[in-house]
């Protein structure tokens, strides 16, 4: 998603919703969270969410 925030910016996007992105035994969707301070290793790890937030305010992405 980080790669391409500058192309959503381009195309007037300026939200992103995200579907429960912490660690959970996807028995549910992920919405059976298992650790809200952890990130689901399918999704990378806390060092890549930090570094999706900060380009995306960067860009004034929500």
């Amino acid at each position: 998603i980080t790669a391409k925030l500058e192309h959503f910016k381009d195309t007037g996007i300026d939200a992103v919703w995200l579907s429960p992105i912490y660690a959970s035994p996807m028995v549910d969707f992920g919405y059976d969270i298992s650790d809200f301070r952890k990130i689901h290793e399918e999704y990378g790890t806390d060092e890549d969410f930090a570094n999706l937030m900060t380009k995306a305010k960067e860009l004034g992405i929500k």
